[in-house]
């Protein structure tokens, strides 16, 4: 939850949120493109937003069922306390995994765009410049004198 946060708060868009779906139609009104493409684009942070909403309403629900697991755990006759270190242990283990992996995620979020995200912009500027390079006229070259 803290990674799409950060997401959501940095207004960009994990690749597996993102929506890139094309329509025919239109395709040389640009107003209309920007259009479509800020629709999809808030579409995906509204996908986004329910899904922190989700985990957030998740959060007490797990706690309540860690304690009361770890309660009836400790009701247990044969519970020693042996047990209970090495129940502690594995939860550690557990939440620093879940920690290390935010972290990394985090670090991608902080890195800024990926090299994949570099290219397509790359591409896709090229394809702009050549693009315009056609619908400019080529201007005739006067010999040097």
């Amino acid at each position: 939850m803290t990674s799409l946060q950060q997401f959501i708060d940095d207004n960009l868009i994990p690749n597996g949120l993102g929506i890139n779906k094309t329509t025919t139609i239109g395709q040389d009104d640009e107003l209309f493109n920007q259009e479509w493409n800020q629709i999809l684009q808030d579409t995906s942070f509204s996908l986004m937003n329910c899904l922190v909403r989700h985990y957030e309403r998740q959060i007490p629900r797990n706690e309540s069922s860690i304690k009361e697991s770890y309660d009836k755990l400790r009701e247990q006759k044969e519970w020693t306390k042996n047990d209970e270190d090495q129940f502690n242990s594995e939860m550690n283990t557990i939440i620093n995994k879940k920690e290390d992996e935010l972290k990394k995620k985090s670090g991608k979020i902080r890195r800024g765009p990926s090299k994949k995200n570099i290219n397509t912009i790359h591409k896709a500027w090229k394809e702009f410049l050549c693009r315009s390079a056609k619908e400019t006229p080529a201007r005739e070259t006067q010999p040097e004198e």
